[in-house]
């Protein structure tokens, strides 16, 4: 677990303690396919790990140090929501006064691209996210700092840290050429040679960029179109930004992890169809009284001119 969402999370109030070895399951049985039950712990013959609740009514996370894929941010969603809380698939920023602007949009649209831009452009904002933010029933939203995904057609948006640390400029064009010619290894990802490149925020942005939490305001929900000149912002729908928040959170969180939430629910350790419902409850309430637009970005954006804009509309 990155060291900043461990602390963020804790302060939250979110249980889920991450222990890097496997247990024994020499009791278990395989109930459903590679997933195995003792009655008290499931454990994933595939993606090797194990989870068990803990006396707090948290989560125990085992995962194989090297191989182990846990659905780790699918437990993190779980103990969110018994708080009144949810995850939103969106980059953020806050403003004076603690004022939250949010950005949700479906990945590969320009969240990273922007966020970056926008901070550059006005030092007075400071970051919540350029990924994923938390958003609770009364309208905060909280930062979860997931490292940048810096693929390498975000390089100069980065040209700092990259001329700061070479070789992780060398790991990266390497990662994106061996991705084109369909050269993939173990070997590489050990080396951090990968695309992306995960860079922590504290690595880019000092803490005091760094945003505690901000009273939402604004939405703007980024749209990208197959136009190659078409950049408005208008007046959104509400409830259709809202349905779209819901379906685009259940694709980032459940689209790897669907056969584990499907088991885990099996197995009692959360209800899906539950959280579902309370997930859309949560955005009803927490974006109740706020100001809502669509931001429609041609198919290639040039992100300057869209953070000029953006910035422009939000002072209005």
């Amino acid at each position: 677990m990155d060291e900043n969402i461990a602390l963020m999370l804790q302060k939250l109030g979110v249980k889920v303690s991450v222990l890097h070895r496997l247990p024994s399951i020499n009791h278990s049985r395989e109930i459903i396919e590679h997933y195995f039950f003792d009655g008290r712990m499931m454990f994933s013959k595939q993606k090797m790990y194990a989870i068990e609740r803990n006396d707090e009514s948290g989560f125990i996370v085992y995962t194989h140090p090297r191989r182990g894929n846990p659905p780790l941010e699918l437990l993190y969603w779980a103990q969110l929501l018994k708080k009144n809380m949810t995850f939103i698939h969106a980059a953020g920023v806050v403003r004076a006064k603690e004022e939250a602007i949010i950005f949700p949009a479906w990945p590969e649209t320009g969240k990273t691209s922007l966020t970056i831009t926008l901070l550059k452009l006005d030092q007075s904002l400071k970051l919540l996210g350029d990924d994923m933010v938390i958003l609770s029933a009364d309208g905060v939203v909280y930062p979860y700092p997931r490292p940048f995904a810096v693929y390498r057609y975000h390089m100069p948006l980065f040209l700092q840290y990259f001329q700061r640390h070479p070789l992780d400029a060398f790991r990266l064009n390497l990662a994106s050429f061996l991705n084109r010619v369909r050269i993939h290894s173990r070997i590489l990802k050990a080396f951090r040679i990968t695309e992306p490149l995960w860079i922590p925020y504290s690595r880019i942005f000092p803490g005091d960029r760094i945003a505690n939490k901000g009273k939402i305001k604004k939405v703007y929900y980024l749209v990208k179109t197959s136009s190659k000149s078409d950049f408005r912002i208008i007046p959104g729908e509400k409830e259709k930004l809202i349905e779209s928040m819901y379906l685009c959170l259940i694709y980032d969180l459940l689209g790897p992890f669907f056969q584990d939430a499907i088991a885990l629910t099996y197995f009692g350790f959360f209800n899906l169809f539950d959280d579902v419902r309370t997930h859309y409850k949560i955005l009803e309430a927490g974006l109740r009284e706020v100001e809502h637009y669509q931001v429609i970005l041609p198919y290639i954006s040039n992100f300057n001119k869209v953070a000029i804009e953006l910035l422009s509309h939000v002072g209005k």
